[in-house]
Order: structure tokens, then sequence, then C-alpha cells
């Protein structure tokens, strides 16, 4: 039987309002905004961009707040995952898993009529990533991951608390930017579209034990990587046990 918090945690807050400003929009429904878990709050338009390297237009860019290194970091990871389908062919499977439309051998009707009409100036700016803090924020139980993610079709604003909440608001990008395949490319879909979200949970974790099983690293990277597709914040790692064999020898 699956918990009641594991379903709130897959579905999302039991708050979600999710609704058009558009009725016209090019999907605009609950159901086809594909963010893991459901933000609280999503207003959907009904325009599309295109999302592609840009010479001197960077994808993202760090405006004010703390973090610059980590957050630079996070920019790097997040354009290798948006941009996989472009990536060296060597690049890790889980990190090409995660991004939406290689599920599907075809592209849905949903993302035809989002990339329809698109033409060659349909293009998305960058992603501006202002964090209110100006100093580091240590991740413990109820820090505040919240976050506010405004897009439309020229470039669009993230503005969260703290670094937390930026990095969960640029997993909720990656989440919405879906490949298309030939000729669309990437798509960022219902534009202009903001988002509003804060975790219901305080503590979202999970606990793997090697002091006892045997994991390989690959398994490891891979579970990480889901656990931050899915906003998680808390890893329990029972490493050493006296009773099974020890991470190391003195």
């Amino acid at each position: 039987m699956v918990s009641t918090w594991l379903l709130h945690l897959l579905q999302g807050n039991p708050g979600t309002h999710i609704f058009s400003a558009n009725p016209e929009a090019s999907i605009g429904t609950a159901d086809s905004l594909y963010v893991w878990p459901r933000p609280r709050t999503v207003v959907l338009g009904g325009t599309s961009a295109r999302v592609q390297r840009q010479a001197g237009t960077p994808l993202f860019a760090h405006v004010g707040g703390c973090c610059t290194d980590l957050l630079n970091e996070a920019f790097d990871r997040y354009e290798r995952i948006i941009y996989w389908a472009e990536a060296d062919p060597t690049t890790p499977p889980h990190i090409r898993v995660r991004v939406l439309g290689l599920r599907n051998s075809t592209v849905g009707p949903e993302l035809a009529r989002c990339g329809g009409g698109l033409t060659g100036r349909d293009i998305f700016g960058t992603l501006e990533v202002r964090v209110d803090s100006r100093h580091p924020t240590p991740l413990q139980l109820h820090v505040d991951e919240s976050y506010s993610l405004q897009l439309t079709e020229h470039g669009g604003t993230l503005t969260s608390k703290t670094e937390w909440g930026a990095l969960r608001g640029l997993e909720t990008f990656s989440q919405l930017v879906r490949w298309a395949g030939p000729p669309f490319g990437d798509l960022l879909c219902d534009l202009p579209l903001r988002v509003d979200d804060s975790p219901t949970y305080a503590w979202r974790g999970l606990l793997i034990d090697t002091g006892r099983h045997f994991y390989p690293v690959a398994d490891i990277v891979r579970m990480l990587d889901a656990m931050a597709a899915l906003k998680l914040n808390t890893l329990h790692w029972h490493l050493v046990d006296a009773a099974s064999f020890p991470f190391g020898r003195p």
C-alpha cells in the first residue's frame, strides 16, 4: 500500500492551483504540466518559444544575492540536462532520461501545437536568477526553499529567499523545457507562465545503507540525480557499521 505521504509527494502540494490565463493556450491543462512534484500555483499562457544556444546570450545569469559559485555550477549542470540532445554521446544516461520528451518515440499533438508557427526569432533569452539572501544559508530542516519563476517568450526571472529555493526553481525550469525532436528542438510552452512554489513537507529524503548492502557508485549517483529531480532535501547515508564491512581501515 502506498503511504499518504508518498502520494502527496508524487502528486504535488495539496493546495495546488493550476489554471490557464488564456483559454486558447497551446497546452494549458494541469495534466500536461510535466513538473514534479506539482507546484502550488501555476498560471499558464498561450504562446511558445524555442530554447537553444545563442552566442553572447547565456541561458542563465546570476543577477543578485549570494552563492555565485554554487549557482554557476548549477547553471552548467542544468544546461547539460536541457541540451542533452546536443550533448556528447557519452553523457551519462541518467542525465538524459530526466529530460521530458525522451519517454516517447513520437511527438504528441500538444507538442506539435506548441511548436507550430514558431519562427527563428521566437527564441527564449536568459533566465535571470536573484537570491534575496546575501550570505549562504545552511541546508537544514525548515530552511526556506520557496521560489517564484516567471517566463515569457523573451526571457524570465527566478527569485528566491535562499540559494536552495533557486536550485528548486532551476529544476522546475529544466522540467518545463521539453524536447520535441526535429524540427522543433527544445520548447517552452504555455507562455507567459508563472510558477510560485514551496515544499509541503520540511523533511523529504531517502535512506541508503551501504554499511550492509553494496551499491555501485553509478547507482548512487543516479539516485542523487533522482532526488534532485523530485526536489528532495535529505540523504540519510548509513555508511559504516561495526557488524559489517567498514568504510575504511586504520
